[in-house]
């Protein structure tokens, strides 16, 4: 097995290499300022994010932009605050404010040289085209739900990406395991049958569902091949100090560019397994 034997990695974009939680809490500034409350950053992003979930499965064909304005006026309305169109079309336009993570832009051109590169994201074109420039790379592909017309997590827009994909001879599958027991076994024999298996997971990682997947594969009989390795990646079991949750993860490895290290690393070590045996 070869690094350059996986050809693409996919990125969210927004929350992964763009800094979303900063960019939202920004726009709402002025919004709580006229409000007069006293709103923590998390109790704003948790108000937003409950809006433009179910505004996403109302209007699924509007473009994202569109969609934020109309979420801003949901959520001023919420606060009891009276906004207009003007309002709306500014709150709407900010995805091009939203910075990027700090690393995102290096990691984005580290990982060019080995993969082509792929944006799936809940945006319109129009805004990424703003925000790619803080990313400074060339994405091979971008798919965003103005496309596809839908949001995620639709499985229409995984369908979408895999589709496109294949039609370009690059292959990808993606499972949203819902229960780990007992263990699916087309998704197991899936599984198999690729050169590696990632999973990932929210909770802690030791006994999670990455290592259930783990031990069901090596308990495969019917397989007459060399099993592929499995990195599984989640929270590990250690005190975790309170902090922001995009800081968290970026220092747990979770975040976009730490889960694209700990894939190329473990390419990176089963490369030089094979090349020793």
């Amino acid at each position: 097995m070869q690094l350059t034997d996986f050809k693409v990695l996919s990125f969210d974009c927004y929350g992964t290499l763009i800094d979303w939680e900063s960019g939202i809490a920004a726009a709402y500034a002025p919004l709580v300022a006229r409000s007069g409350k006293s709103l923590t950053r998390d109790q704003i992003l948790e108000t937003h994010a409950r809006h433009e979930a179910d505004q996403e499965v109302q209007t699924p064909s509007m473009i994202y932009s569109e969609l934020l304005g109309v979420v801003s006026a949901r959520v001023a309305r919420e606060w009891g605050v009276q906004t207009g169109a003007d309002d709306a079309s500014r709150f709407g336009a900010s995805v091009a404010d939203w910075p990027a993570f700090v690393d995102s832009a290096g990691a984005l051109q580290y990982l060019k040289k080995f993969y082509k590169l792929v944006i799936l994201s809940n945006v319109d074109r129009a805004s990424f085209a703003a925000s790619n420039k803080r990313l400074d790379v060339e994405f091979d592909y971008i798919f965003t739900a103005q496309d596809i017309g839908s949001y995620k997590p639709d499985q229409r827009n995984f369908d979408y990406l895999i589709a496109k994909l294949a039609a370009d001879g690059i292959d990808a599958t993606v499972w949203a395991v819902r229960v780990i027991s007992p263990p699916d076994p087309v998704m197991l024999a899936d599984a198999a049958a690729h050169g590696l298996v990632v999973t990932m997971e929210d909770g802690i990682r030791v006994g999670g569902a990455g290592t259930f997947l783990a031990d069901a594969m090596r308990g495969l009989t019917e397989i007459d091949h060399p099993l592929p390795p499995v990195c599984v990646l989640g929270v590990p079991p250690r005190y975790i100090p309170q902090g922001k949750p995009d800081g968290i993860l970026a220092e747990l490895g979770l975040d976009g560019p730490g889960i694209a290290a700990a894939v190329t690393e473990a390419l990176a070590t089963e490369r030089d397994r094979l090349q020793m045996s």
